[in-house]
């Protein structure tokens, strides 16, 4: 669903609070109205650009900036995308104190919302980090070497052999595949963290190319690629953590087990324990073991049209099904 954000236009870096005294600032947790707009009668949508407009008042109250213009951005954390979490800090907490429609054509939401200091990522414009790779061929390791070091460019991290921080790959792979004359596959899966820091991410990835030397290189892009965004993703959330997911209104036992295929289907999800209780009075609740935060959790569930987060935290996150559920809308 898109959600009207604000181009930013002065920043105020969150953590001046804090330096003055050398120490990092505290959470904060404020009230906030956010509004929007009811178009074509679509209620849920306005609800979204509400709840949108509420965090983002939240991070202006809390990190002292102005926000001003507009833009359209669909489908992301609104703190960490368009104001960046880095700079302003994150919104980790947000619960719906009142909501309803309004005069005008506005929907509006009162939302108690708490704010984060940046995160301090392990990978970050600026940072230098050394890299190891190893496993599969000489080649291979030297062409997701290269690979490896112009991605992390890309981002304005600079290899260098001394640097504190290393990045270690651990790469398998089926070795060159001829399909047909002039057409070579090479398949090469990799492991990677930073020493220290985050939980560690796995990509996979098939070059092709006309000899085996191009889809090695194919290949090796494609891996560094993915892993370069997993591992920025990794080691800014942090390591594995638990999260409580509860949904309520569950119509049945089958609208129960597909929330939960759901939640298994998440791509950084490595666990999800039931409850003991169950299903129980149209209520489900489960435990998600997980490399992102109740935050990105909630965010994630919220894009899900039969869902509706009502509140979250970096442990919890509270939704509604809106909806009943089809057979196999949210099977994997």
């Amino acid at each position: 669903m898109e959600a009207v954000t604000r181009v930013l236009a002065v920043l105020v870096p969150f953590a001046l609070a804090g330096a003055a005294l050398g120490q990092p600032a505290p959470p904060r947790t404020v009230r906030v109205e956010g509004f929007g707009s009811v178009i074509s009668g679509d209620v849920a949508a306005a609800r979204d650009e509400a709840i949108a407009d509420a965090r983002l008042r939240a991070v202006e109250q809390v990190a002292g900036v102005q926000l001003d213009g507009s833009a359209l951005v669909a489908n992301e954390l609104l703190v960490d995308s368009v104001v960046s979490s880095r700079t302003l800090g994150q919104v980790s907490a947000l619960e719906v104190l009142e909501e309803g429609p309004v005069e005008g054509g506005l929907y509006r939401v009162l939302a108690s919302v708490t704010v984060d200091p940046p995160a301090e990522a392990a990978l970050a414009p600026g940072h230098e980090v050394s890299l190891l790779v190893e496993g599969a061929d000489a080649d291979l390791r030297d062409a997701v070497d290269a690979a490896l070091r112009t991605r992390l460019a890309s981002e304005g991290i600079a290899s260098a052999d001394e640097a504190a921080r290393r990045i270690v790959v651990r790469l398998e792979s089926s070795g060159d595949e001829e399909l047909h004359t002039n057409l070579h596959a090479r398949r090469v899966h990799g492991a990677a963290r930073v020493d220290g820091q985050g939980a560690g991410v796995a990509a996979e990835a098939t070059g092709f190319g006309q000899n085996a030397r191009k889809a090695a290189a194919q290949g090796a892009a494609q891996l560094a690629e993915r892993l370069v965004e997993a591992l920025l993703a990794d080691t800014l959330t942090g390591s594995s953590r638990r999260v409580r997911v509860e949904i309520t209104g569950l119509p049945d036992l089958a609208a129960y087990r597909r929330v939960a295929a759901l939640l298994r289907a998440l791509r950084w999800t490595t666990a999800v324990e039931p409850h003991p209780v169950g299903f129980q009075a149209g209520r489900g609740v489960w435990t998600v073991q997980c490399s992102q935060k109740g935050a990105h959790l909630a965010t994630r569930l919220d894009r899900e049209p039969d869902l509706e987060v009502v509140s979250f935290d970096p442990r919890s996150v509270h939704a509604r099904l809106t909806a009943p559920v089809p057979q196999g809308r949210m099977d994997p």
